[in-house]
């Protein structure tokens, strides 16, 4: 799997529209890349109302970060190809203001999941006695 993930870094004194982004950045954003570069995420999540250790909103540095999940390599590089088109993505960019004090910071990679939960405690077990511990 791949994923890009879209963080909406803190503004002290501003705040971050949750409703606006998902009922119209989102799916404008992904109707866009769709129209433009004929692929979608399978998944689509986000973090929201994000606290830091100490429970309060200040000690993060994001709203919230979103993930696009894609099973190929494709969706990575046509999300790629959208955000450097300036005409295809301008719609997106002039929303910004709308729900968001600053761009996002944007990064794409490839994402592992661990399922085997009772196999990964097993083994963080066996870490743990080897060290002694």
């Amino acid at each position: 799997m791949y994923a890009v993930s879209i963080r909406y870094l803190r503004k002290n004194g501003e705040n971050f529209n949750l409703e606006h982004w998902a009922q119209t950045h989102m799916p404008m954003g992904l109707a866009t890349l769709y129209r433009t570069q004929s692929v979608r995420p399978a998944r689509v999540m986000i973090q929201h109302s994000v606290v830091g250790m100490d429970a309060t909103e200040e000690s993060t540095d994001a709203y919230a970060t979103v993930w696009l999940i894609f099973e190929t390599r494709e969706g990575l590089k046509g999300f790629m190809a959208l955000h450097n088109d300036p005409v295809a993505a301008a719609p997106l960019v002039e929303d910004f203001n709308n729900y968001a004090p600053l761009a996002p910071h944007i990064a794409l990679g490839e994402v592992w999941e661990f399922k085997d939960i009772d196999g990964l405690l097993a083994r963080g077990e066996e870490c743990l006695n080897a060290l002694g511990r």
